[in-house]
């Protein structure tokens, strides 16, 4: 016994274009509120396929957008920077809470000032999550990497 082919047959329904108002079929039910074009309208309204070898249309430029940019891989570099620093010198906060910590530094160097950053390594280092060597060398990072002064 064969199993028989599967056939699509979509129940039509006559319709009037929306555009040249001519009798039309449809393969589906319409939407009530929204235009159903016949054949040749539809075909007339589908947008041309774009060529594959055009260039993409220009976009608007996004304000700030290459200063975050700038900043994310500042940011990037600071925190590869920092981790061998923090894991040069001995002492210091467990490797888990590195991240954390450097992405705060960071952030205070980047849109506070480098004073604030500064004053935050003091504090770390007043807690003993940092040696004294190693907040000076985090505060030459962040001045080499910092937009604000």
């Amino acid at each position: 016994m064969t199993t028989p082919a599967f056939t699509h047959n979509p129940t039509r329904t006559t319709v009037t274009c929306s555009r040249c108002h001519k009798a039309a079929t449809v393969p589906f039910t319409p939407t009530p509120g929204r235009p159903v074009y016949c054949r040749e309208c539809f075909a007339k309204s589908a947008p041309t396929p774009r060529d594959p070898n055009a260039a993409p249309p220009p976009r608007a430029p996004v304000p700030g957008a290459r200063k975050r940019m700038m900043a994310q891989g500042r940011k990037t570099h600071f925190i590869f920077d920092a981790k061998a620093v923090l894991a040069g010198i001995p002492g210091g906060m467990e490797l888990k809470d590195n991240r954390a910590f450097l992405e705060g530094l960071f952030a205070r160097g980047a849109r506070t000032s480098t004073d604030a950053a500064q004053v935050f390594l003091e504090e770390k280092v007043k807690d003993g999550d940092v040696t004294h060597e190693q907040a000076i060398q985090l505060g030459r990072l962040i001045d080499r990497y910092s937009f604000v002064r």
